[in-house]
């Protein structure tokens, strides 16, 4: 016999699964544009440094 707590129960850990399941899938998505802007911030300093380096006595 299931009681109210026991229900509760199994019913928090749905929600818990279904809330890493969707974190799991947002990080998936969200990654690649992570790694990209990353990629970006690194151009951008690397030709900034490449202007000092040209302006340079």
């Amino acid at each position: 016999m299931t009681t109210t707590r026991d229900g509760f129960t199994q019913r928090v850990k749905a929600g818990m699964d279904a809330i890493s399941h969707l974190r799991t899938f947002l990080e998936a998505i969200c990654q690649p544009t992570l790694n990209l802007m990353e990629s970006l911030e690194r151009v951008v300093s690397d030709a900034l440094c490449s202007i000092r380096d040209v302006k340079a006595p």
